[in-house]
């Protein structure tokens, strides 16, 4: 029984191929990112992205499909809590031990991915405005991770009265510190909606669409392997920090991405046989 509706849809949609109008399309996209977590100790930023795909549509009379694939670049950002250090640490053998305070701030966690989506979108088309609804396949790739945060650091010396600040010779100052690291979201499904005006050559041969569009992913795209701590913290020779993302930790249990861009596609019709300036 399967086997005969199986036979009748593959039918049905050559059929549909048949009789419809078949265009192929390329999409430049640029876009802006969100990512969207359940800790309290983050905040989402801005980012930003583009793209590049080629889809193939299908129009009948006033309906339209359209499937493909898509190559994007994803810069995307979310700022960390500051952080105070507090470590008691053995300066030096004519000094007792020192208190050795810090502060991060200013912290920032970005990554830097890139990712294969396959979009399916239906939906419908006329003079000169469109319509697309659908959901989009997204496989994320691996990425690189970037932190970036100040540090400020003080002391107390404990048989000493009072604080030592700024003397980097002794270790106690304001720098910035930025590490970088691999990450890899997992895969994402993310409903998808657009819709924009219609455009025409004068002969009307080809056309292209010039669109708003956003997407909001359902799967939790954190990382599979998230056993990295936020901060690694080396005393032996002052204060020495390493910052892995927010995102390869386990402070995070969820991860929803977000994207809003505008999309411009030129479609070409595919045509059989000579070519023929027909009345649109």
């Amino acid at each position: 029984m399967m086997r005969k509706v199986y036979i009748t849809i593959i039918m049905l949609a050559i059929c549909a191929c048949t009789y419809a109008t078949n265009w192929f399309g390329v999409s430049p996209t640029v876009f802006t990112t969100l990512q969207l977590d359940d800790s309290p100790l983050t905040t989402p930023k801005l980012g930003a992205g583009g793209g590049l795909g080629i889809n193939y549509l299908m129009q009948k009379q006033h309906l339209i499909l359209q499937i493909g694939a898509e190559a994007t670049y994803n810069h995307s950002r979310v700022s960390v809590e500051d952080s105070h250090l507090s470590y008691l640490m053995k300066y030096s053998e004519k000094w007792d031990s020192v208190v050795y305070s810090g502060l991060l701030d200013q912290r920032c966690d970005a990554s830097y991915t890139m990712a294969i989506r396959i979009p399916v979108m239906l939906g419908a088309e006329y003079e000169y405005l469109y319509f697309l609804a659908g959901a989009k396949l997204h496989l994320n790739l691996r990425g690189k991770a970037h932190s970036s945060a100040f540090l400020t650091t003080k002391g107390e010396i404990l048989h000493l009265i009072g604080i030592v600040e700024n003397a980097p010779l002794l270790g106690f100052d304001e720098r910035s510190i930025n590490n970088t690291s691999n990450i890899s979201y997992s895969i994402d499904l993310r409903p998808s909606i657009e819709v924009g005006a219609v455009l025409y050559n004068r002969q009307r041969d080809n056309k292209m669409h010039l669109g708003l569009f956003a997407e909001y992913g359902l799967l939790n795209s954190l990382p599979r392997e998230r056993h990295a701590e936020l901060l690694d913290v080396d005393m032996s020779q002052y204060m020495q920090l390493n910052m892995n993302h927010i995102y390869t930790t386990r402070l995070v249990s969820r991860l929803n991405q977000m994207t809003i861009g505008i999309r411009f596609t030129t479609y070409l019709e595919m045509r059989e046989g000579r070519y023929c300036k027909c009345v649109y």
